[in-house]
């Protein structure tokens, strides 16, 4: 049994408060002292430990207390040791507040860190700007020019504390950086949470140590080129762990003289991410990622050279192992619970329904949210539940960084496949051209730009008028049709908006 969260101190000291929540490992709670309304401290200690609950004290008694400092060590000394020694019958908290983890790794490496690190990820958790902060280590780790792609990768990490992470998928033709922005992204994931897995075969993911794969950010290699039924086969138990987080097999053992059937279970959740150079991704794969591309514009390839002839001329950079155990610190400090979107039904209101897969992109938007939500989680209110409540300011942000992805998604065509199209109606106008025509035009190697094609074939952007005859090859010509889907992720003003009229009429 435990004690209520919030603990008031006698009225002659005023309104003194202790917010009490729970963090990670079991004992270990993060309290919030605050006075008349103001935030006085902010740090963690072990309930059952009188060394850290002095401490605790030692530090919170610095602050400005109008001279009462002396009192005020008094009663949250005497306060910490009742809520250690909770009396039976004290109400349990919600679930949604308890760890799904009872023994998170995560909170170990947290206390055995040193404590200016610590501090310095607090500072920076509570950081107005923490996000633009992120990313601008994660430049500094080398990765030039993808500020989106990185964001995004980086949310998607931190969602593998909720209940249902995110997945995705990077797209792009070689050389244009995928791996490695998915790799110095997920470099900044502490390695009890991170997971490399170059190559993941048909049956891997059973026979992980139990617990194994319990909120891990699996990274995997290169996707496969083969998409067919066999592939499909093989990334099924991946496809059902990302969807369900739990994987279940019955298998046949063989014991002594007899054979018998043993169920090999394997619980989740995970988020996965994985690169590829396909521009057609097998559905039952891709509509369970978010669908990334990395940036193939002339400008970025000139950042990406100046970039590394900065580093080849040794310039300086920043201290990037420092930089990576703050961000092992922060992740180490993020709740493990579940994130509230007050004005979820705002955005479902006015959310698209022309397309079947929206069923599931809407729940893709709204994990996004969660994931922003549950990074500035310090930044955030909590309910008595424990649970982090989500402002318009996660969604402003997943707005900007989802619009393209949903919109690649919404029209099953990349970025790239964009600029391909462009630039073949700028060469043949309304001419007809051969796929060696076709294989000349644009950026990419002639592997890409096949594949390119066959994107806009497949959404009638272009059309085959002659089959291949041996060594003849193709030919094509442009329909006219226009491969962009346009927006389709409700604008935050729009949802604003929904969600002022909504208030005003319930007002009414």
């Amino acid at each position: 049994m435990t004690a209520p969260n919030k603990l008031t101190l006698p009225d002659n000291l005023g309104d003194i408060t202790l917010n009490v929540v729970p963090n990670c490992k079991p004992g270990r709670y993060l309290v919030v002292a605050a006075y008349e309304g103001k935030e006085l401290s902010r740090n963690t200690f072990d309930l059952n430990s009188e060394h850290s609950r002095s401490r605790f004290v030692t530090r919170a008694e610095k602050c400005d207390l109008n001279g009462r400092a002396d009192e005020f060590r008094e009663h949250l000394g005497d306060r910490l040791l009742a809520y250690a020694k909770a009396p039976p019958g004290a109400p349990d908290p919600p679930p949604s507040t308890t760890n799904q983890l009872a023994d998170d790794p995560r909170g170990e490496a947290l206390a055995r860190m040193p404590e200016d690190v610590k501090a310095e990820a607090e500072r920076l958790l509570a950081d107005s700007k923490l996000l633009e902060r992120i990313i601008a280590d994660i430049e500094a780790a080398g990765v030039v020019g993808e500020r989106r792609l990185a964001a995004t990768l980086y949310l998607a990490g931190v969602s593998v504390q909720l209940p249902r992470p995110l997945s995705a998928i990077v797209r792009g033709p070689s050389c244009s950086g995928k791996s490695y922005t998915a790799e110095r992204v997920a470099g900044f994931f502490p390695p009890e949470v991170v997971l490399f897995a170059t190559s993941i075969t048909t049956n891997a993911l059973y026979y992980f140590p139990p617990g194994a794969l319990r909120h891990r950010l699996v990274i995997g290699g290169e996707r496969s080129r083969l998409e067919d039924d066999d592939r499909a086969e093989a990334t099924r138990a991946l496809r059902e762990m990302i969807e369900s987080a739990r994987l279940s097999k019955a298998v046949p053992v063989k014991e002594h003289d007899t054979i018998t059937t043993k169920v090999i279970e394997q619980q989740g959740p995970i988020s996965f991410i994985e690169t590829t150079t396909l521009g057609a991704i097998f559905d039952e794969d891709a509509n369970r990622c978010l669908l990334l591309a990395t940036n193939e514009q002339e400008e970025q390839t000139r950042r990406i050279l100046d970039a590394t002839a900065a580093a080849a001329a040794g310039r300086s950079r920043p201290d990037l192992e420092r930089r990576r155990d703050v961000h092992f610190a922060l992740q180490r400090m993020l709740p493990r619970c579940e994130v509230l979107i007050p004005f979820a039904e705002q955005i479902s209101a006015l959310y698209p329904t022309d397309r079947l897969d929206a069923r599931r992109s809407f729940r893709h938007l709204l994990q996004l949210v969660r994931a922003s939500a549950l990074l500035h989680f310090r930044q955030r209110e909590r309910n008595s539940g424990g649970e982090v409540i989500a402002t318009i300011e996660d969604y402003n942000l997943t707005e900007r960084l989802a619009r393209g992805p949903f919109s690649v998604a919404a029209s099953g065509v990349s970025d790239g496949a964009r600029q391909f199209l462009l630039a073949l109606r700028n060469k043949f106008k309304e001419d007809e051209f051969s796929t060696s025509d076709a294989q000349k035009v644009g950026g990419g190697s002639r592997r890409t730009r096949y594949s390119r094609l066959k994107e806009l074939n497949g959404v009638g952007a272009v059309e085959q008028t002659e089959a291949q005859r041996g060594a003849v090859p193709a030919k094509w010509r442009l329909t006219g049709i226009d491969a962009d889907s346009g927006a389709v992720v409700p604008s935050a003003q729009a949802v604003c908006d929904r969600l002022l009229g909504c208030t005003l009429a319930r007002s009414a």
